[in-house]
């Protein structure tokens, strides 16, 4: 786990985390969860991962042990 504390940091460094509505570290790796937006989504294809849409309309993206969700937006 102290693993993925650093590689948190990192990732606390080069990208706007607010963005996203919730961050969770545990023994599996880093989640992320966001509302789908222009600004958000400009932020995760800097990562230069390939998404997947599910039947739901979420995004998912996974690294290795980070997975980012990008959810629709509810406005």
């Amino acid at each position: 786990m102290e693993n993925y504390l650093r590689a948190f940091s990192v990732l606390q460094k080069r990208y706007d985390l607010k963005l996203f509505y919730s961050i969770s570290i545990d023994s599996t790796g880093i989640k992320l969860q966001g509302y789908f937006n222009d600004e958000l989504y400009y932020q995760v294809r800097k990562l230069k991962l390939d998404g997947e849409l599910n039947s739901i309309g979420y995004i998912n993206y996974k690294y290795k042990y980070i997975t980012i969700c990008l959810t629709p937006c509810s406005k």
